[in-house]
């Protein structure tokens, strides 16, 4: 059996994050987990990781798209 994850790269866009969420929850997938990965947004997507039971990776400065990508995969 397969265990899938989903890594989504987050910077100040709360109202598209949730929307990222729900698309992901309403598949018919089980996802082993939800990853957020927050590259020093100024919003903080905190809340809305806790409501959705996903996990938040939060890093303090931006390190670019790369960066998080790389994180993701890893």
């Amino acid at each position: 059996k397969y265990s899938i994850s989903a890594h989504i790269p987050f910077y100040n866009n709360i109202d598209t994050l949730r929307e990222i969420i729900n698309c992901i929850s309403a598949q018919g997938i089980r996802f082993r987990d939800i990853n957020i990965y927050d590259d020093g947004s100024r919003t903080d997507p905190t809340s809305i990781c806790a409501s959705t039971n996903t996990r938040l990776h939060k890093f303090i400065k931006n390190k670019g798209r790369g960066f998080i990508r790389n994180k993701a995969t890893n």
